[in-house]
């Protein structure tokens, strides 16, 4: 619609409005006038103020948004659209340094932005890890005693080739997989190494287990799944049982990944991840969630110097279906189908 042209009035009104806003002192310039021209001229004030107050409102929502500060009201926009990541989110936080808190925050406010997206998702993926497999059990002041005894015993096979890690029992040749495998959540003592260590030379189960070097991450202290065997041949229902007996003693707590056996003995529900698998899974990924899928391609991705497929172990696999459900998403994992994303 076209603008009617202003009377000569209403200009003389938008003159004095602007004389007064480039600072000439309101009383002298409405001194005199008509009572029209001086409730003209402090609606012209007020409109002025007004469209000043919004400008100025937009260059602080651009040098937040700049800064990356978000609002209170999106903030509660994004806690109420992401319940569960932003309960994710508070797990995340506890116990960390403000630094910390703030960066998760920051990136939870610009959950809807790619990068921002792609940062938190990663994030929580070490975070739900950490819960999964990181813990603080009381120190056993023998642990480095009992460490070395078993490193010179020769009961059963031992190797411990792998950095922070004895593994222990029987070997195959070189290309020959574990079929399962199943964690123990329990102290580790030289009465159940010895107890394990006789049901693989009785021949009742055909299997390693590895614990970890005292001092270490792998340490039985720092870990969950303080022991995990890997079973060449399927055991039967009853070497499961002996087993749940045989650990019973030594039974810290149920925190571990899989189907249970009984307290403290899980088995894998899973088994390997395949890397083909985890490559397609990404592709078909970025059709629903770009950031999703490329978060989840970094968190697979190996270190360098150690190969160029992607890898994903089983608390891996855990930790990125609590973040995707999160989100969301339902996924799970076969070993011959795959994974299937709904």
């Amino acid at each position: 619609m076209e603008q009617k042209p202003l009377s000569a009035g209403e200009q003389k009104i938008q003159e004095y409005v602007k004389r007064i806003e480039d600072g000439e002192p309101e009383e002298s310039i409405t001194q005199g006038l008509p009572a029209s021209f001086v409730s003209g001229i402090k609606d012209g004030l007020e409109a002025a103020k007004e469209v000043r107050e919004q400008k100025e409102k937009k260059e602080i929502a651009k040098i937040k948004n700049e800064l990356g500060i978000v609002s209170n009201e999106n903030q509660a926009e994004q806690a109420e659209r992401y319940p569960l990541v932003a309960d994710l989110v508070e797990q995340a936080c506890q116990g960390k340094k403000q630094a910390v808190v703030d960066l998760y925050k920051n990136l939870f406010d610009h959950i809807n932005e790619s990068e921002s997206r792609k940062k938190i998702i990663a994030s929580l993926f070490q975070s739900v890890y950490n819960k999964y497999r990181i813990a603080e059990y009381p120190t056993d002041l023998n642990e480095e005693q009992v460490w070395n005894k078993y490193l010179a015993s020769t009961n059963v096979g031992v190797n411990n080739k792998k950095p922070e890690w004895m593994y222990r029992g029987v070997f195959q040749g070189r290309g020959i997989e574990a079929v399962t495998r199943g964690s123990f959540n329990v102290n580790v003592t030289p009465e159940l190494i010895d107890a394990l260590d006789g049901l693989i030379t009785s021949g009742k189960i055909k299997a390693n287990y590895k614990f970890g070097q005292p001092g270490t991450p792998a340490s039985p202290t720092e870990r969950h799944d303080s022991i995990s065997i890997y079973f060449l041949e399927q055991p039967s229902e009853q070497a499961l049982q002996e087993l749940a007996a045989v650990i019973s003693p030594y039974v810290r707590g149920d925190n571990l990944l899989g189907k249970k056996v009984s307290d403290g003995f899980f088995m894998s529900e899973i088994g390997s991840v395949e890397s083909e698998h985890i490559e397609t899974f990404v592709e078909r990924f970025k059709v629903k969630d770009i950031a999703f899928a490329e978060a989840v391609k970094e968190y697979t991705s190996p270190q360098p110097g150690r190969g160029n497929s992607l890898k994903m172990s089983e608390a891996q696999f855990y930790a990125i279906k609590d973040v995707a459900k999160a989100f969301g998403y339902n996924i799970s994992y076969n070993k011959d189908a795959g994974f299937e994303l709904v």
